[in-house]
């Protein structure tokens, strides 16, 4: 669980805090990397990825990513690790193994617009919200390109989505108080929900 200053490990059977990883300023986005035994979280103050080990909960070190790093996943099926970067308006593959003290990103997803959120079906599709241009951009995470964007309505301003992946639904959530449920086939708004509730959190839903 991201917060200020830190993230929670959190047992989820019983709730017991098991441990934390202390950061630099507030934590923004978390993915969890099993097979590289690693953790990785955001924190946009600083353009920072600090990459923790998932026993001990050490830090191990620190990547460099410029342009605001937020929202965080892993992705099995291209075996990255995906940080949306919202003033980079660009979303960043990062190998889990990289070398921390002389690995790089892979070459960053330009998005033009500015990503807020992002799910994925692990099994090579992504779905990134864009809040500027009230889009969701599909991403082939295996060929690290965007296959489509699907428009959400003037002013939508995106801010945090998840999906069904059952049901094929992808439910984003909106600055205008509402969740547009978008069908993950063609990208077509199946239903829109009032909740009367702003949304601002870029981890809505996951």
């Amino acid at each position: 669980v991201p917060r200020q200053g830190r993230t929670n490990v959190i047992d989820a059977a019983t709730g017991k805090i098991l441990g934390e990883v202390a950061v630099k300023g507030p934590a923004r986005g978390i993915a969890i990397a099993p097979e590289a035994g690693r953790g990785f979280i955001t924190t946009g103050r600083d353009n920072n990825v600090t990459v923790f080990d998932l026993k001990t909960y050490a830090i191990l070190g620190k990547i460099s990513v410029d342009g605001d790093p937020g929202a965080a996943i892993y992705d099995p099926a291209s075996k990255r690790v995906l940080v949306c970067c919202s003033e980079g308006k660009c979303l960043v593959p990062i190998p889990p193994d990289i070398d921390l003290k002389t690995g790089k990103p892979d070459t960053a997803i330009e998005l033009g617009g500015r990503p807020t959120g992002l799910v994925g079906d692990g099994q090579g599709s992504v779905y990134v919200d864009v809040m500027d241009t009230d889009e969701v951009a599909v991403i082939d995470t295996k060929a690290m390109s965007i296959l489509t964007k699907w428009q959400l309505g003037n002013s939508a301003r995106p801010t945090g989505i998840s999906m069904d992946a059952a049901h094929g639904r992808l439910f984003v959530g909106l600055r205008n108080m509402k969740v547009s449920v978008v069908s993950i086939i063609d990208g077509h708004e199946i239903a829109g929900v009032n909740i009367n509730a702003q949304i601002e959190s870029t981890a809505f839903g996951n």
